[in-house]
C-alpha cells in the first residue's frame, strides 16, 4: 500500500466524521427548534397564572430559561399583569428573566424602563460570575459583551441623557435591597466559567456587598465626570402689547387736558 493511497484514506475518513458531525448538528438542531416551537405554542395557549407555577418551580430547581421563553411566547400587553407576578417572586430568576423584560419594555416603547430591566440582568450576571470565581479579565470579557446588547433606542436615549445610567443603577440596587438575588449560578458556572461548582452558600452575601460596593463606586464615579446641570436662565418679563401701551398713553394724555382745563376754568372770573 503506497504512502498516497494511506493518506486519501485518512484525507476520506476526516470528509466523512465532518460530514456526520454536521448531520448530527443539523439534527440536534432540528430538534431543538421543533421543541421550542412547541413550547411556545403550549406556553401561549397557557392562562396567565402559569406564570405562578413556573416561579415556583424555578425556587425549587432553579429557573433555567423557561421563565424567559414563557415570556416570549406571550402578547406585549400582558407584560404589566406579568411583572405583578414576578417582581415579588423575582429573587430565584436567572438573568434571562430581565433581559426577556428588557426585550418587552423596548418593544412596548419604553427605553428608560427598559434600560432599567438591562442593568438589572446585568447585575444578577455579574453576581453569577462572583460567585462562580471568575477572574477579572472574564468580568471584563462578560461586560463587552453585555455592551453589544443595548438598541438603537437605548443608545439615542444614553446619549441624549446619560444621567439615566446611573439613575438604573441605583435603581437597581434599590431593587436588589428590597429582593436580593437567591438564584442558583451552577448552570452558569458550567456553561462559561467551567467552574465545577459555585462558591460556598455560606460566602454569597460576600460576594453580593462586594458588588454592591463596586456598583456604588462606579455611580459615584461617573457622577463627578458628568458636567453639573445648568440651572435654565431666568425667562424675560413678558412685554405688554402694542395696543395696550397705546391705549394707556391715550388715557394718560386724557386726564392731563382734563387737569389743564379744570386750572384754567378755575382762573377765569365768573360772570355777573
Amino acid at each position: 500500500m503506497t504512502i498516497a493511497s494511506i493518506s486519501w484514506k485518512v484525507v476520506r475518513f476526516a470528509l466523512k466524521s465532518v460530514i456526520a458531525l454536521l448531520m448530527l448538528f443539523y439534527v440536534a438542531a432540528g430538534v431543538m427548534s421543533a421543541i421550542s416551537l412547541y413550547m411556545q405554542s403550549r406556553y401561549k395557549a397557557e392562562p396567565i397564572y402559569a406564570l405562578e407555577t413556573l416561579v415556583d418551580q424555578a425556587a425549587l430547581s432553579g429557573d433555567k430559561g423557561e421563565i424567559a421563553a414563557w415570556l416570549s411566547s406571550r402578547p406585549l400587553a400582558e407584560t404589566p399583569a406579568e411583572l405583578k407576578i414576578l417582581i415579588p417572586e423575582s429573587a430565584p430568576l436567572s438573568p434571562q428573566s430581565f433581559f426577556a423584560i428588557f426585550r418587552r419594555e423596548l418593544k412596548l416603547g419604553h427605553p428608560k424602563e427598559a434600560l432599567f430591566w438591562l442593568q438589572l440582568g446585568r447585575y444578577r450576571l455579574l453576581y453569577d460570575l462572583l460567585r462562580c470565581g471568575g477572574t477579572p479579565e472574564e468580568e471584563r470579557m462578560l461586560n463587552k459583551m453585555l455592551n453589544i446588547m443595548p438598541s438603537p433606542q437605548i443608545d439615542a436615549l444614553i446619549r441624549a441623557h446619560p444621567e439615566y445610567i446611573n439613575e438604573a443603577l441605583q435603581r437597581v440596587l434599590d431593587f436588589d435591597a428590597q429582593y436580593p438575588a437567591a438564584d442558583d449560578p451552577a448552570l452558569f458556572c458550567n456553561l462559561a466559567v467551567h467552574a465545577d461548582q459555585p462558591a460556598d452558600r455560606v460566602d454569597w452575601p460576600l460576594y453580593h456587598q462586594a458588588l454592591r460596593d463596586m456598583t456604588e463606586r462606579h455611580i459615584r464615579a461617573t457622577a463627578q465626570k458628568q458636567p453639573a446641570k445648568q440651572a435654565p436662565p431666568p425667562k424675560p418679563a413678558p412685554k405688554a402689547s402694542v395696543k395696550k401701551d397705546k391705549k394707556e398713553k391715550r388715557g394718560a394724555d386724557t386726564m392731563k387736558e382734563k387737569a389743564k382745563d379744570e386750572i384754567k376754568g378755575a382762573g377765569q372770573p365768573a360772570k355777573k
